[in-house]
C-alpha cells in the first residue's frame, strides 16, 4: 500500500440539503435557499450567493451557509450545542470572523472552520466559550497549531479528525496541542472524510469506502455490491451512502449496509438524528423517517 501523503482530496463536497429539525433547507442552482415542506418550498431570506449549507441535523440547531466569497452566515439560537445568542430563525445573519472559510463542520460544542490557506481554525461554543455575543461582534476564535489541512470531520464526544499530507490527524477539543497521527494507512486518493463516531470513514478517489478506528489505524473496506461509493452523510454512529448509480445504503456500525429501495435516482442525501433528506435527479426533496429503516 502507499502512503497516505501520495493521496490528497479534491475540494469539499456539494451540500445543496440540510436538516435542522424539523425543517428542511433546499439551496437552489442559484445559490438561494428555500425551506421545504411536504411539496411546497418557501424561499427563505438569503445573503448573497451562497455555495453551501451546513447543520449539526438535532432540533433547534442553526443553519449555516458560506458565501461564493467564503464569508459565514447563521441563524442565532441561545442552545447549549451551538451556543449563538437569541436573534432570528427566519433569515441568516452575517457572523465575522475576520478570515475566508472553505469548509466548515458544524459540533455539538463548537465549530471547525477550514480556509483556502489550508489553516484550521475552532469557535468555542457552550461550556468550552461564550455562549452569547452581539450581533456584528467577532466571535473568538482558535487557530491549530497543525501541518496544512486538506480535509476535516467531527464527530461524537468532541473528536476531530484533520487530513495533512502528512496524514491523518486526530484528538478532543479538550486536548487541542497533543494531535495525534493515525497510523492508518488509505489504499487510494481521498475523496471523503466523514467521522459519525468512534470510526472514520474515507471514500476514495476509486469509489470505494474503508472505515477505521483513528488509535489504531486498522483499515477494513466497506463493500457495496457492485456500485462505487460517491458521498457519506454521518451522525451518531450511522451513516447514510451514496453511491455512482443514485442508490442509498444504510450503515450502521458493525453491521452490513442495507440498500434503501427508492423510486427514483438520489443525487444527495443529508442525514439527520431523526431523518433522511434526499435530493433525486428531478429536483425533488424527499423525508424518510430513520428510525423505520433502523428496524
Amino acid at each position: 500500500m502507499e502512503e497516505l501523503r501520495s493521496f490528497l482530496p479534491p475540494s469539499p463536497p456539494s451540500s445543496r440539503l440540510a436538516i435542522c429539525e424539523p425543517v428542511i433547507y433546499l439551496l437552489s442552482d442559484e445559490g438561494e435557499i428555500y425551506t421545504v415542506k411536504s411539496d411546497r418550498r418557501s424561499h427563505f431570506l438569503t445573503p448573497n450567493k451562497v455555495q453551501r449549507l451546513y447543520s449539526l441535523g438535532l432540533y433547534n440547531t442553526p443553519l449555516m451557509a458560506i458565501t461564493d466569497e467564503g464569508e459565514l452566515y447563521a441563524q442565532t439560537f441561545t442552545y447549549p450545542f451551538c451556543g449563538w445568542h437569541q436573534g432570528s430563525v427566519s433569515q441568516l445573519v452575517h457572523i465575522p470572523l475576520g478570515i475566508r472559510v472553505s469548509d466548515l463542520q458544524v459540533g455539538e460544542r463548537h465549530t471547525l472552520f477550514l480556509t483556502p490557506e489550508s489553516h484550521v481554525y475552532v469557535m468555542f461554543t457552550g461550556r468550552y466559550g461564550h455562549t452569547t455575543w452581539e450581533e456584528g461582534e467577532q466571535p473568538p476564535l482558535l487557530k491549530l497549531s497543525v501541518p496544512p489541512v486538506i480535509m476535516i470531520a467531527m464527530g461524537v464526544n468532541d473528536r476531530i479528525v484533520l487530513a495533512t499530507e502528512q496524514g491523518i490527524f486526530s484528538n478532543t477539543l479538550e486536548k487541542l496541542v497533543e494531535f495525534q497521527l493515525s497510523p492508518a494507512v488509505i489504499p487510494g486518493r481521498i475523496k471523503r472524510l466523514a467521522f459519525p463516531g468512534h470510526r472514520v470513514n474515507v471514500i476514495t478517489e476509486d469509489g470505494e469506502l474503508y472505515t477505521f478506528n483513528p488509535s489504531h489505524g486498522i483499515c477494513e473496506q466497506v463493500l457495496i455490491p457492485d456500485e462505487k461509493v460517491n458521498e457519506i452523510s454521518c451522525i451518531f454512529g450511522v451513516s447514510v451512502i451514496l453511491t455512482g448509480r443514485g442508490s442509498i445504503y444504510l450503515m450502521e456500525v458493525g453491521k452490513v449496509p442495507r440498500l434503501i429501495t427508492l423510486d427514483e435516482r438520489v443525487k444527495e442525501v443529508r442525514l439527520s438524528a431523526f431523518n433522511v433528506g434526499v435530493l433525486t435527479e428531478g429536483d425533488e426533496v424527499k423525508t424518510l423517517r430513520l428510525q423505520p429503516l433502523l428496524e
